[in-house]
């Protein structure tokens, strides 16, 4: 499972934290698919059960190489984007570094 993400900071200086991400449990699949990425020119972090794309060219590359399945939306575990397309969310991730 994978999607992205846009959530102000909770730090005296507002920003928008965007990230996208993929969750596994499973430490083989996700060491892989981190190595894959780094191959890929990404700069992947990885965590306990999820790896980050944080960065702004991480993020843009992302976008124009990658992107998500079409037409494929976000869930539930949303409060803001239930229900809204994950490329286009993603798309209004990367306008967002011109205009946030």
């Amino acid at each position: 499972m994978g999607g992205v993400s846009v959530v102000h900071s909770n730090s005296k200086y507002p920003f928008l934290v965007r990230k996208v991400f993929v969750n596994s449990k499973h430490p083989t699949l996700r060491k892989d698919l981190y190595k894959l990425l780094i191959v890929a020119g990404f700069n992947p972090k990885i965590y306990s059960e999820q790896i980050r794309l944080t960065t702004r060219e991480d993020l843009i590359k992302f976008y124009k190489t990658i992107g998500f399945v079409r037409s494929v939306k976000i869930i539930n575990h949303s409060k803001n984007f239930c229900g809204f397309e994950k490329n286009k969310l993603l798309s209004l991730l990367v306008k967002s570094y011109k205009k946030p």
